[in-house]
């Protein structure tokens, strides 16, 4: 009998022995396998200057947009220009029955003609709208927060992002009166574009304003950078 007891724990012990291999087996060969298999890239540091920027975005409009309208009841009795033609200040548009002349108060393109000849209007119709396409702007929103970092007179890069093109722009005007939108405070900027060509108003644009330079730091691409699953950088 004892020396069957004997030979039952020798087995025991063996069974015991065999797992713990496998399971020890289990953790650690795929570690090593996967430590093999990971490859690794150098990269050599350099040095360069670190831009960064505040942006700001809104849409483009004219400068000079105006809607003619009609002063006084009359009968429209000759249009002198069509609808996408251009206008200079003080060119006759209309002339009613009365023999006044209806002038362009400031250069532009008619882009809507709402009367034709014959037509009768009352007080206050609009006769045509007018958009000066060579004089655009952009106005932009800014947080109180940044104020600090715009002034009038400040030169700026506007981005044009459907044409993907970049124009010079100086600040003309920052609002004294605040627009409150969700409980955040924003001023309205107002932007010059200068050398604008083929803007159409109602586009989407951003200016950026350099906000700090660091100059000889030392730099590595992006992609040499990991992060870990709480986002911090090794």
């Amino acid at each position: 009998m004892q020396g069957i007891k004997t030979k039952s724990n020798k087995n025991s012990r063996l069974i015991i022995i065999l797992i713990i291999v496998v399971v020890v087996g289990t953790i650690f060969v795929p570690m090593l396998m996967m430590k093999k298999s990971i490859s690794y890239t150098e990269e050599k540091a350099y040095k360069g200057n670190i831009d960064t920027y505040y942006t700001f975005s809104g849409n483009i409009s004219s400068k000079n947009a105006l809607d003619i309208l009609a002063t006084e009841g009359m009968e429209i009795s000759e249009v002198k220009f069509e609808e996408g033609e251009k206008v200079q200040k003080d060119d006759i548009i209309f002339i009613n029955s009365g023999n006044v002349e209806i002038k362009a108060k400031k250069p532009g393109t008619i882009t809507l003609l709402n009367v034709e000849e014959g037509d009768i209007v009352v007080p206050g119709t609009l006769l045509c709208k007018t958009v000066d396409f060579e004089n655009m702007e952009l106005k932009v929103k800014v947080s109180e927060y940044d104020l600090n970092s715009i002034e009038e007179g400040q030169d700026v890069t506007v981005y044009i992002s459907a044409k993907d093109q970049e124009l010079r722009g100086e600040v003309s005007k920052i609002s004294e009166t605040a627009n409150i939108i969700n409980g955040a405070v924003y001023y309205t900027t107002t932007i010059d574009i200068f050398d604008a060509e083929d803007l159409k108003t109602g586009m989407s644009a951003e200016i950026n304003i350099l906000n700090k330079n660091i100059k000889d730091a030392v730099l590595i691409s992006m992609e040499m950078i990991k992060f870990d699953e709480n986002d911090k950088p090794y």
